[in-house]
């Protein structure tokens, strides 16, 4: 049995489409980016995993 705490977010996220959108997004353009895009671009996740986080009172 997994005992881990479930976290989610409780902000408005994204929907399918968009979740869809951002895959195909990544197909196509990631041997085309450069390294300041793609620190760019994880800075973005990172800032969604923090707030995730902090929704979910585990900062």
């Amino acid at each position: 049995m997994n005992n881990e705490p479930k976290i989610a977010s409780k902000s408005e996220t994204i929907g399918v489409a968009e979740s869809r959108d951002l895959l195909q997004m990544k197909k196509t353009m990631a041997l085309g980016l450069t390294m300041d895009e793609y620190v760019m671009i994880a800075t973005v996740f990172g800032a969604a995993c923090d707030r995730i986080l902090k929704e979910n009172g585990l900062e």
